[in-house]
């Protein structure tokens, strides 16, 4: 998969190349996406999808981070917040997430108890507000947010 980005004056454009397939996006004035646009992103993203659940050894959680976490290609290609929730109202949305969650989990160390997936961590109110603004900023739950953090930060180790 190729992806191509050029600025112009008044909209950004978007090129993905992939499997003989062109794609194109434009993004115009306030970041607001047209219908159609917003069309083609969709299929940008099921494309990049479709790739990943391909992807030898790729887990959910890498999948789910490379399309949803900050900075990748869902941010990009649905910058408002009444984008991705036009997105999230799609058959694609689904599809995208049942590709992701066809996934294998990631391997896990030996484990003496199970895990009920919860828990509490205090934080200073300032880190609080912080990541409460940047959820808001990307369009995601403040859950989401956090995991992809922390998962993106387990990634790297």
């Amino acid at each position: 998969m190729e992806i191509g980005l050029h600025l112009g004056q008044r909209a950004i454009y978007f090129k993905v190349r992939d499997c003989g397939e062109v794609i194109d996006l434009e993004l115009r004035g306030s970041g607001a996406m047209t219908k159609r646009n917003t069309s083609k992103a969709v299929e940008e993203l099921r494309a990049l999808a479709c790739k990943l659940a391909e992807t030898p050894g790729l887990t959910w959680v890498e999948a789910n981070n490379t399309i949803y976490g900050p900075g990748g290609p869902f941010v990009r290609l649905f910058p408002t917040k009444v984008d991705r929730v036009a997105f999230s109202k799609t058959k694609d949305r689904q599809q995208i997430d049942e590709l992701i969650d066809s996934l294998p989990d990631p391997p896990v160390g030996p484990q003496r108890q199970e895990f009920s997936g919860k828990f509490n961590v205090r934080i200073p109110k300032s880190l609080h507000a912080a990541l409460v603004s940047e959820a808001e900023k990307e369009g995601v739950s403040l859950n989401q947010l956090v995991l992809t953090k922390l998962a993106l930060h387990l990634q790297v180790r």
